[in-house]
């Protein structure tokens, strides 16, 4: 990663391979934009899933709202598996019967 650009660290809330994108929660930015960071699935690092931790840098879209870039699986703290189970979206999940 570049090293002018701040690096931020969130929780993967959700990937839908099927749709392409997904979120990431970020409290510094829930703050700073009042919603969670729009991520595309091409950015996501192999093995991604939702409740991993990711660190990834801020672009702003023509819209004004945040996009990850330069998403990597977070080497830092574990995560906090009470808040992973608080904000994961699990809504897209559809069990297929066979």
């Amino acid at each position: 990663m570049e090293q002018d650009q701040q690096i931020f660290t969130g929780l993967l809330k959700n990937v839908s391979p099927k749709e392409g994108y997904g979120f990431i929660s970020c409290p510094v930015l829930q703050e700073a934009f009042g919603r969670d960071v729009y991520v595309t699935a091409s950015e996501l690092p192999p093995g991604a899933c939702a409740g991993c931790s990711v660190e990834f840098t801020l672009h702003i879209n023509s819209k004004g709202q945040p996009q990850a870039q330069r998403v990597s699986m977070s080497e830092g703290s574990p995560v906090d598996m009470d808040e992973a189970a608080r904000l994961l979206c699990t809504g897209f999940l559809q069990l297929a019967s066979d």
